[in-house]
């Protein structure tokens, strides 16, 4: 079985997210500008650019499959023995699927957007769950769902 996502969580943005990063963006060069702070600026578009470098990295679409041994997540592939389970993200606003998450028996947790048929995503969690068991929820800390609220 095989379903297409993106390579991690997928955020769709609003308007109003661009114009408060842009705001924040030209107020911050505006002050180090007036501050001679010229270490402070090329500081930041360094860190600008890793934070769109990643984001254009993460908009990567791939592949997750799995057969008995093995599940691959693009180039990766992870025995079963790695993962406590999976569960699936609604999206409250439209109900539609968004995530599934794959969680680490290391409490970490892998997050990738779906980018496939919705039915074609049913048969592959059908399939999946005689693998993995299906998790009620899964433990987030407090940075994690800051930066998902913040869609970073």
């Amino acid at each position: 079985m095989e379903i297409k996502a993106f390579n991690g969580e997928y955020f769709e943005r609003w308007r109003t997210w661009y114009i408060i990063f842009t705001i924040f963006v030209v107020f911050f060069v505006i002050f180090n500008i007036l501050y001679w702070n010229f270490w402070g600026i090329i500081i930041f578009f360094i860190v600008l650019w890793i934070y769109f470098y990643f984001l254009l990295q993460w908009q990567k679409r791939i592949k997750i499959k799995f057969d008995e041994n093995w599940v691959y997540i693009d180039t990766k592939y992870y025995p079963w023995t790695s993962f406590l389970g999976f569960t699936i993200e609604i999206d409250p606003v439209t109900r539609k699927v968004k995530n599934i998450v794959f969680v680490l028996q290391n409490g970490g947790y892998l997050v990738y957007t779906i980018d496939d048929d919705e039915n074609k995503f049913k048969e592959f969690t059908l399939k999946l769950s005689e693998y993995l068991p299906v998790l009620e929820q899964y433990n987030q800390s407090f940075f994690d769902k800051l930066l998902r609220v913040l869609k970073l």
